[in-house]
């Protein structure tokens, strides 16, 4: 076992995919105390958003020139919560998805702000929210949901509501779309 002491940046380089960390909530939690993750393109899916609770943080990934745009997808999305004042999040150049509705579950923002004294701040992302896909939850998902939160800055971004369902029985959309921020 090792112990390092104020560490601060963390620069996550991939690889082989069969050896690239793709559990975020796990590497976020071994990762704790630096206040920047530099990740490398590739695609994170969770089995739950990542969520960030009252930690200050940035993201920061790798731009890929257009038409790619963002590097790193990370589904379904990112909760950021409990910030204290004076405590900031960035976010650059990521690609957060929602999580699609299933028959027992709705569908998810992409990104989600609750509960935030401070400030976050996101440059050059996409933010997708998850497409209705039950009778149970027919409508789709804000690309970006903001509850009870200080201060948000969006710059560069595309905001993207998931859709709504179609049902191919009747040919016809029954859900309504989201919005792209709510």
């Amino acid at each position: 076992r090792h112990l390092y002491h104020d560490i601060r940046l963390v620069h996550w380089a991939g690889g082989n995919p069969f050896h690239h960390h793709q559990d975020l909530n796990r590497l976020r939690r071994a990762l704790a105390q630096p206040d920047t993750i530099l990740v490398h393109d590739g695609n994170y899916v969770e089995a739950a958003p990542v969520v960030t609770n009252g930690k200050p943080l940035s993201i920061i990934a790798e731009w890929k020139p257009d038409p790619q745009g963002p590097g790193v997808t990370i589904r379904p999305g990112l909760v950021i919560r409990n910030l204290a004042p004076g405590e900031f999040v960035i976010l650059e150049n990521l690609d957060l998805r929602g999580a699609l509705g299933t028959a027992t579950s709705e569908p998810t923002a992409g990104l989600v702000l609750r509960d935030n004294n401070s400030h976050v701040r996101a440059q050059g992302c996409a933010f997708s929210g998850g497409n209705g896909n039950s009778n149970a939850f027919p409508d789709g998902a804000p690309g970006v949901l903001v509850e009870d939160s200080y201060s948000a800055g969006l710059t560069d971004c595309a905001l993207i509501g998931g859709a709504g369902q179609f049902s191919p029985t009747i040919s016809i959309v029954t859900g309504d779309g989201g919005p792209g921020l709510s």
